[in-house]
């Protein structure tokens, strides 16, 4: 068997990076739904924002980090995508976004990152 180790940044950057969904994000739960669904353009702009922040900071808990400092996040081009989940439909997001904080691309952010969902890829 062959295994291969590959060193990866993770974390706070001072510099800003950005990044696209290469699968659908699943970031909608059935509580913050409906938020979504009634908000306006920039109100759900900055729900997403929030969400995916948060889905950073669970991605840096489960990998050991602890985010030091602020984590700038900008979200832009977002779409709706409907995806079928355990045969029920949910509602996937794509688009892009910057941040200052590193991720590895294909890296999962969100809901069922083991099914693929979430995926990103650093933009040059």
């Amino acid at each position: 068997m062959l295994y291969a180790l590959k060193g990866e940044e993770f974390g706070c950057s001072e510099e800003i990076l950005s990044y696209c969904f290469i699968t659908p994000w699943l970031a909608l739960s059935q509580q913050n739904y409906p938020k979504y669904i009634n908000a306006s353009r920039e109100e759900r702009r900055d729900l997403l924002r929030r969400i995916l922040v948060g889905n950073i900071l669970s991605a840096s808990k489960g990998l050991g980090y602890v985010a030091k400092e602020h984590i700038r996040l900008e979200v832009g081009g977002m779409k709706d995508e409907i995806c079928l989940l355990k045969g029920t439909k949910v509602t996937g997001i794509r688009g892009e976004f910057t941040t200052t904080f590193a991720i590895p691309d294909h890296l999962g952010l969100g809901k069922s990152v083991s099914r693929g969902y979430g995926a990103v890829k650093r933009l040059k």
